[in-house]
């Protein structure tokens, strides 16, 4: 039997194979295609974050098994500008706690942030909601607690991760408010996730964030939560190179293709 376990290091991923020593004779052929698929997606995504950093730019990712906690990650605890991750699960915090009086009240402004990343429609709602605590509770309950007082706010992959797990918790409900946000969710603007998980019967919710201009907020953050049928995990990649959605998917795609292997392995 072989199992596998993936842990974050200054440098890259590891992983550390574990095999009994009564083997049987003949490999199964499934569990080898499996390894393969394992060992070249960790060999790509390596080479993906080499060349972010010879580059002279940070990168941080994690993937986050939602059924038992597991992570592969890199550099997860390195803080970023939220830029517009946050917005998504501001509003899922909204409406987890509104209910439909907040479709009824906000859904045209909801829908415009989330779906188009609208600035203004953003705007608009945390100036109408001023003081209310749903956010602040969604994000301590995550234990990934943000200061939202300017409206955006900096945290790591591994804080984007975990507010995504709890958000994940509550979309997944029987919920009718829960299933309008997942039909928006799905199809984000710039969110490359959908883009690269959201194939083979997966199902995704989330939403991407850039800004570039000054040193301080340059960024570009993307995260969310990919449902496969072997299970569920959340995903955030981030990187301190504004706009930069070409290193982002350098690092994304090799980092699916392991999280599903990891899935299937299971």
């Amino acid at each position: 039997m072989i199992g596998s376990q993936v842990s974050g290091t200054a440098d890259h991923s590891t992983m550390v194979i574990v095999q009994d020593t009564e083997a049987e004779d003949a490999p199964d052929p499934e569990t080898t295609t499996l390894e393969q698929a394992d060992g070249q997606a960790k060999s790509e995504l390596d080479a993906a974050v080499a060349a972010v950093e010879e580059a002279g730019a940070d990168i941080s990712y994690i993937v986050l098994n939602l059924e038992n906690g597991q992570t592969i990650e890199h550099n997860a605890d390195r803080a970023y500008y939220s830029a517009s991750t946050i917005k998504a699960p501001f509003c899922i915090s909204l409406v987890r706690a509104q209910g439909d009086a907040a479709r009824t009240n906000y859904g045209g402004l909801i829908t415009s942030t989330i779906v188009n990343s609208d600035n203004e429609a953003y705007r608009t709602l945390r100036e109408r909601l001023y003081g209310q605590s749903f956010f602040g509770e969604l994000s301590a309950q995550a234990g990934a607690p943000c200061d939202l007082t300017h409206w955006y706010c900096d945290y790591s992959v591994r804080d984007l991760a975990n507010i995504w797990r709890v958000c994940a918790d509550w979309l997944a409900t029987d919920d009718p408010c829960a299933q309008w946000l997942r039909d928006m969710l799905g199809d984000t603007l710039n969110s490359r996730v959908d883009d690269i998980a959201g194939i083979d019967q997966a199902s995704t919710w989330s939403k991407a964030g850039w800004f570039s201009g000054e040193t301080r907020y340059n960024v570009t953050f993307d995260g969310g939560v990919v449902n496969t049928p072997q299970g569920s995990y959340a995903i955030a990649v981030a990187t301190n190179r504004g706009s930069d959605f070409k290193s982002i998917e350098s690092v994304m795609r090799p980092l699916v293709s392991l999280a599903n292997a990891r899935l299937s392995e299971a």
